[in-house]
């Protein structure tokens, strides 16, 4: 039986897409009850969404939300936002990213995957300065069926920056404070079928492909399938599990990340030495350990 999927070694973990109905107010809430150190994001004009964000390192989560309905109705992370939203609030996909993107296309073709991209996107900052990336997306299932039933497959981001500029970056403009306070350790992920969604992931993403699909069949066990993206951990549930393993959860019905797991690993305040319980934020569950 296979239990892990080695994933592509120059992709590692970039950030969680958290859909809400008003990022300003989601920021607010995430600072009052967690501590969270956020930013203000911009604008994604050709898609008509806008961020909020917060960085534990170079990965972050991004609180997006929908300004121009038209707009994004005609791109695919725009209307990934709205079925989003239809149903509720919450995180319906992370990204990787990479420094060699070209190279994932052309492992993409190889294995004769179908994708869209790279296609180049950027945004200006608060401050008026432009960050630019770009991003690799491999081919969903239509849009009816991951909106509730199997969730989005991560896209690949590739910045215009090495790791070690865009930390500085950060720190300098204020996203990172000058000693960490909160790592992302963990995102977990409820899928309909969690094996269909661990074989496509591993066609993509994977070092090597599985010999036969019947590998892969701990779908129906209670623990969830790992999958380790540079070090941060991806678990998959099945939707019928999640409910079994968290008791203080309320139903998972649709698809998607349902939580984040972080550590604290500086205590700054008294706040910070009483024992956070897990709280569910804006349709996104958090639980903070302690170092």
């Amino acid at each position: 039986m296979i239990d892990t999927v080695e994933t592509i070694g120059h992709l590692n973990f970039d950030h969680v897409i958290h859909v809400v109905q008003d990022p300003a107010s989601t920021r607010h809430l995430f600072e009052c009850e967690l501590g969270i150190h956020t930013i203000a994001g911009g604008m994604h004009p050709a898609w008509g969404t806008f961020n909020m964000l917060a960085y534990f390192g170079l990965p972050y989560i991004e609180w997006l939300g929908v300004h121009d309905v038209k707009t994004a109705l005609n791109t695919e992370f725009g209307r990934n936002a709205l079925n989003k939203l239809l149903i509720g609030e919450g995180a319906i996909q992370f990204a990787m990213r990479t420094r060699h993107m070209d190279e994932l296309v052309k492992l993409w073709m190889q294995r004769q995957l179908p994708f869209v991209g790279p296609i180049e996107a950027s945004r200006e900052r608060p401050d008026g300065t432009t960050i630019r990336w770009r991003m690799l997306f491999p081919e969903q299932l239509s849009e009816s069926v991951s909106a509730r039933n199997q969730a989005l497959l991560p896209f690949v981001i590739e910045w215009d920056k090495d790791d070690e500029s865009r930390l500085i970056e950060l720190r300098e403009g204020g996203a990172l404070l000058s000693q960490d306070v909160l790592r992302l350790d963990a995102v977990h992920l409820a899928t309909l079928d969690a094996t269909d969604w661990i074989h496509r992931f591993n066609i993509y993403f994977g070092n090597k492909l599985f010999e036969e699909d019947k590998e892969l069949c701990f779908a129906q066990t209670t623990s969830p399938f790992q999958i380790k993206i540079g070090e941060i951990s991806v678990f998959v549930w099945s939707l019928t599990r999640v409910a079994e393993c968290f008791h203080d959860q309320e139903e998972v019905t649709a698809s998607g990340l349902f939580q984040i797991d972080l550590s604290r690993i500086g205590h700054t305040s008294k706040k910070d030495d009483m024992n956070i319980t897990p709280l569910v934020l804006a349709g996104l569950r958090v639980q903070i350990h302690h170092d």
